[in-house]
C-alpha cells in the first residue's frame, strides 16, 4: 500500500504492477457480462452469483480503505450525489424492515433477504468507482475498456441471431451450474440475441447503454484507428437493429437524440447519412425484418397490453401500504408480472423507495451535465454527455420492465451512476491538475493515469 501521499487518497493499491479501482471494476466488468448470467453456485442459492459475490468483495474493499484513510473534500455536487445515493439505501432499508415486521412464507422471507444482498452490492459498485477512479485518464480507460467489452458483447449477440445458437449453453465452469435461465428465444421468425444475459430486454438494455459511451469514444478519441474505435458502434446498432425488440430500438434512438445536437453539424450529417444507408443495408439483407419491426410499433401486440393493464393491479397492492410497501424482494413474478421497474419499485418498497432511486438517478443526471463545463477537452467533454445519456437510456427502458431484477441490467445502472460519481468529484479537482492529466494523457497516448 502507497502511504507517502497522505490521508486524503482515492483508492488504490501499489503492487509491483500498479492495481487501483479501475482494476477491481474491470474484474468486475468481465465477471458480470463474460460469465452467463444463470451460472450460480448452487450451496449458495440465489446469493451464489460470481458477480453479487465479487461485488459484496469491492464492497468490503471499499469499507476497509475508507477506515485505512480519510475521505477528501467533496465538492457541492459530488455530495448531493452522495446524499441521494444515501437516501436512497434508507429508502431500501425502510423496504426490507417492512419485509421482516410481519411473518412471510419462506419464499418471500428468502427474496427479502437477496433483495437486501443485490442493494449492498449495486451500492458497493457506486461506492468504488465514485471515491475510487483517481484520474481523468484512469476514467477514460475505464470507458474504453467497457467500449471494448460492449462490441464483443454485441458480436456474440449477431452470432445468436445469425446462427440461432447460443454458444453460452456450451460453457461449462468449474464450480458453477446452471439455473436454466439463458437462451435464444424466437420472435417473428428471427431469433432474438441475448449474448450472456438472462433476457432480450435486459441484453437490450444493456447495449443501449453502453452504445453512448462507444459512440463517443469513436467520434473524439481520435488516437486509435478508425476501426477499433468504430466497431463496437457498428456492433452496437447492427444488434439493436436485429434484436426484434421495441426497447432495443427506442433506447438508440434516446441516445442518438440526446448526443446528436452537441456534435458539429458537419458530424451530424455524416453520422446521418451513415445510418441512413445502414438502416436501408440491414433490412435488404435481412428480408422481413422491415416488416417485423413496423408490426411492434404499429399493430396490437399482447406485452404492451400486458403493461398498460398492469396500472390497475399495481394501484391495489399500493393502496396496501403505500409508504413504505409491502416489502423490499417480496413480491414474486408467480404473483404478477408487471414488465415496470418503477410500479414493482412502489409495490415493494412503497413512495419512499420510488422517490429514492428517482432521486438519485435525477441528481446524478443533473451533477453530470453541470459538471461538463469545467473541461475543456473534447472527449472529457463528450464523456459527461455520454455518461447522461447511458443514464437516460437506462431509466428509459426500466419502464419496459423490472430492469433491477435482472443481473447485468441493474448493474450497469449502478456503474453508470458510479462513474458520473467519478466524473463529478474529478470535475471539481483543481483545474490545473486535471488539465495536466488530459494534456499528459494526449501527448502519451497512455490512459494509465
Amino acid at each position: 500500500m502507497d502511504h507517502s501521499a497522505g490521508p486524503n487518497q482515492p483508492l488504490r493499491v501499489k503492487t509491483p504492477t500498479s492495481w487501483d479501482a479501475v482494476t477491481v471494476l474491470k474484474g468486475f466488468v468481465l465477471v458480470q457480462y463474460v460469465i452467463p448470467s444463470d451460472q450460480r453456485i448452487l450451496a449458495l442459492g440465489a446469493a451464489g452469483s460470481p458477480a453479487i459475490i465479487y461485488a459484496l468483495g469491492a464492497m468490503l474493499w471499499w469499507v476497509w480503505h475508507r477506515i485505512r484513510y480519510t475521505a477528501p473534500e467533496r465538492s457541492f455536487r459530488a455530495r448531493m450525489l452522495r446524499g441521494a445515493l444515501y437516501c436512497f439505501l434508507a429508502a431500501m432499508i425502510s423496504g426490507y424492515a417492512a419485509a421482516n415486521v410481519t411473518a412471510l412464507p419462506p419464499s418471500e422471507s428468502n427474496m427479502a433477504d437477496m433483495g437486501a444482498i443485490k442493494i449492498v452490492a449495486m451500492i458497493g459498485l457506486v461506492l468504488v468507482a465514485s471515491d475510487g477512479i483517481p484520474s481523468i485518464p484512469r476514467l477514460i480507460n475505464f470507458v474504453r475498456f467497457l467500449s471494448t467489452v460492449g462490441g464483443l458483447y454485441a458480436t456474440l449477440g449477431l452470432f445468436q441471431f445469425f446462427t440461432g445458437i447460443s454458444v453460452i449453453n456450451l460453457i461449462s465452469i468449474p464450480g458453477l451450474s446452471s439455473i436454466g435461465g439463458s437462451g435464444v428465444d424466437e420472435r417473428g421468425g428471427f431469433v432474438r440475441a441475448v449474448a450472456t444475459a438472462m433476457h432480450p430486454l435486459e441484453y437490450a438494455t444493456v447495449l443501449s447503454m453502453l452504445l453512448p459511451l462507444c459512440l463517443t469514444l469513436a467520434v473524439f478519441d481520435r488516437r486509435k484507428s478508425g476501426l477499433v474505435r468504430w466497431y463496437p458502434v457498428v456492433a452496437i446498432s447492427v444488434c439493436s437493429m436485429l434484436s426484434v425488440s421495441r426497447s432495443a430500438l427506442i433506447g438508440a434512438a434516446a441516445v442518438f437524440l440526446i448526443l446528436l445536437p452537441t456534435w458539429p453539424r458537419p458530424l451530424r450529417q455524416g453520422v446521418g447519412i451513415m445510418m441512413g444507408f445502414g438502416f436501408a443495408a440491414m433490412y435488404v439483407a435481412v428480408p422481413g425484418m422491415a416488416g417485423t419491426i413496423l408490426g411492434l410499433f404499429s399493430g396490437s401486440d399482447t406485452s404492451v397490453s400486458s403493461r398498460t393493464g398492469s396500472y390497475g393491479a399495481a394501484s391495489e397492492f399500493l393502496a396496501v401500504s403505500p409508504i413504505f410497501g409491502r416489502g423490499l424482494g417480496t413480491f414474486l413474478p408467480s404473483y404478477h408480472i408487471f414488465d415496470n421497474q418503477y410500479l414493482l419499485l412502489v409495490i415493494e418498497t412503497g413512495i419512499l423507495g420510488l422517490v429514492g432511486f428517482l432521486a438519485l438517478l435525477v441528481v446524478t443526471m443533473y451533477g453530470v451535465l453541470r459538471s461538463r463545463a469545467k473541461f475543456s477537452d473534447a472527449v472529457v467533454r463528450g464523456l459527461g454527455m455520454a455518461i447522461f445519456a447511458a443514464l437516460v437510456a437506462g431509466a428509459l427502458l426500466s419502464a419496459f420492465f423490472d430492469s433491477l431484477s435482472f443481473p447485468q441490467a441493474g448493474s450497469l445502472i449502478f456503474l453508470m451512476i458510479g462513474v458520473a460519481g467519478a466524473y463529478v468529484s474529478l470535475a471539481a479537482s483543481d483545474p490545473g491538475k486535471v488539465g495536466k492529466e488530459v494534456t499528459r494523457w494526449q501527448e502519451t497516448g497512455q490512459a494509465g493515469g
